[in-house]
Order: C-alpha cells, then structure tokens, then sequence
C-alpha cells in the first residue's frame, strides 16, 4: 500500500481536499491495476488525545472508513476531522498488506463565510433583481453555497423562487408570480445565507419598498430604503359608522428599539386604538419596534370615526418619537390622509 495522494492540510470540520487516495502496490512497488481492494482509513495520530473526529464515506464504525479500490486506487472523497489541531496522521489498510501511516497535517479553527447584499431592487411589472457577494478564506472558488430568501410582508405572492447558486460571486433575479397583476405595494425582504462546506453560515438581510403613487395612477416607485417608516395604506375612510385600519413596519431591522407615533389631527373626527381593544381610545398611540428581525413585521393601529364627527377631513401624523438608533431617531413618517 502507499499513499497516492497525502491528506493535506484543512479546516475543522471541513472536507480534505483533494481527497486522499491510497494505491494497490505490488513488491516492486508498481500499482496493480486489476485490484479491487477494500482499503480501510482512520486517524493514527491524534494530538487531541483520542478526542477528535474522522467522518466520510463508507463509515463501518469505531473511526474506521471504506473504500473499494478502482484499478488498483481507493479514493475517500469526503473525509473531515472536527477538531482543530496540529500533527494529525491516518492509518490506511488492507487485507494481506502492512498498514501504511500517512505524512502529518494539521487541522485549523474554520472561518466562518462572510455575505454581502450588494444591490436589490423591486420593480413592476413583477421583476425582483438582486445580487450578493460571498468570501470565505478557509474555502475554494465554488465551494460556497447561497440561499436566497424572499418574504413579501404585506401581501403574500402565489409563489416566489429560492436559489441556490454554488459560485462565491453570485447574482440572480427572477418574475415574481401574482395573479392579480403586478407586485402589490408593500415591503420586501431579502435574506441571503451563506453556507461553507463545514456548515458553517452567515446572512444578510436588505428590505426594500414598493410603493403605488396616488389612485388611479399605474406609476410605480421603488424606493430603497436603508431605514425608513412604511405605512400602508396612505388613505382611510371613516365616519360615524365606519372605521379603519392601517399598518406600520420598519425597512430594516434597527441598532435599537424605536418608538413610532401617530396623532389624530383632529380629536372630534377620529381616534386611535391598538386591536383587540387594549388600552383608551386616544388621539395618540406609540408602536414600538424592537432591534431585531421582528421590525419588519407590519403593526396595526386602528382608526376610529366619533360619534360626533361632521365628515371633515383630517390627518394621521406619524414621526419616531425616540429610538436610540440615531437613523431612525426623529425620522419623519409619511402623513395619512382620513377621509
């Protein structure tokens, strides 16, 4: 036996690579071509005393792996060691040969990917465009994987696409599917994932707005937000009878928890209040977002008709009332209008 291709250095958890061929060798030391061996490989030297890891393909148990030989080569494609460390070394054996001890390698701590949303944009008629960057030192070219994740927080698409795309430097856009027509108004969130051969993973999340100017005009605007209010929709109706609703998100997710505040700007025509009830029906209510991905998921505050209201019109006026993010601290918030 002898060690055609040496295991070389790598990463915890991640695949030797190129992958570790032991050859069927003759006296002379000329590889029998014919021989289809079964080749056994485990860990020989272990400078974590016994407490390290060998998997791969095929795993008969107790830290052992088989392969068959090929023309007189057995190939383990997929072996990796979980633990870092310095000084490693392989058995490999066979039936009717002394076994083979490999040259030493060392194991390092894994770098996890880094992932960059480089651009993303949301345009009707039902076109999502994106693009994203992906690095990994401990990895080749090609050895990452991105997951692209779409989430329509307001109104759900009868289908949108996840992609995976195996190259470290990747884009990708596609057709949103809506029956109803072009891409409704509302907020969108992107998340890529990275994901490195060892499993290890990082994201990065971009939301986006799409915004319908006033009925009935068919003139769409994309506006990319890097901290923004949306409120949607921008026009309500009530009266005695009638009442309304609206809703609140944020576009990206803050460093702080930020508080938004709508006041009526006309007490005796309508009222605020929370759904199911919770708390007075005031001129003024607070939503509050917290600093994580939950900011992005839309609130409703609902709008009240009095009984004592002649029909005039009036406004909700919303700002960031605090946030100790200093983006959003103070940010204006488009005016709705109450019919």
């Amino acid at each position: 036996l002898a060690f055609l291709t040496q295991p070389s250095d790598t990463v915890a958890g991640g695949t030797i690579s190129p992958a570790v061929q032991v050859e069927i060798q003759n006296a002379s030391g000329s590889r029998i071509t014919d021989a289809t061996n079964t080749v056994f490989i485990s860990i020989q030297t272990d400078p974590n005393g016994g407490s390290s890891v060998l998997t791969g393909t095929v795993d008969i148990g107790s830290g052992f792996f088989q392969q068959d030989a090929v023309a007189g080569i057995a190939t383990f494609s997929d072996l990796s060691i979980d633990l870092e460390g310095s000084g490693f070394s392989l058995q490999a054996a066979s039936a009717g040969f002394d076994p083979i001890i490999s040259d030493d390698f060392d194991v390092t701590a894994n770098t996890a990917p880094t992932v960059e949303i480089t651009s993303f944009s949301v345009t009707n008629p039902g076109l999502i465009t994106a693009a994203a960057t992906a690095t990994d030192p401990d990895e080749a070219d090609g050895n990452l994987v991105l997951t692209w994740t779409l989430t329509d927080l307001h109104s759900p698409f009868d289908s949108f696409t996840v992609k995976d795309d195996t190259t470290a430097l990747a884009s990708f856009d596609f057709t949103a599917i809506n029956v109803g027509g072009p891409i409704p108004n509302g907020l969108y969130s992107l998340t890529v994932t990275a994901t490195d051969s060892s499993g290890a993973t990082s994201s990065d999340t971009h939301a986006n707005s799409l915004r319908k100017l006033d009925p009935p005009s068919p003139i769409y605007s994309v506006i990319a937000l890097s901290a923004g209010v949306v409120v949607t929709p921008a026009t309500l109706t009530t009266n005695v009878s009638t009442n309304d609703s609206f809703t609140v998100a944020l576009s990206s997710v803050p460093t702080g928890s930020v508080d938004v505040t709508f006041t009526s700007s006309d007490g005796a025509e309508g009222l605020l209040q929370f759904p199911g009830g919770t708390g007075p029906v005031t001129a003024s209510k607070t939503l509050t977002f917290a600093a994580d991905a939950t900011a992005l998921t839309p609130q409703t505050l609902l709008v009240f008709g009095r009984p004592s209201a002649i029909g005039a019109r009036y406004s909700i006026i919303g700002v960031v009332s605090s946030s100790t993010d200093t983006i959003y601290d103070g940010l204006g918030v488009e005016e709705i209008t109450v019919n």
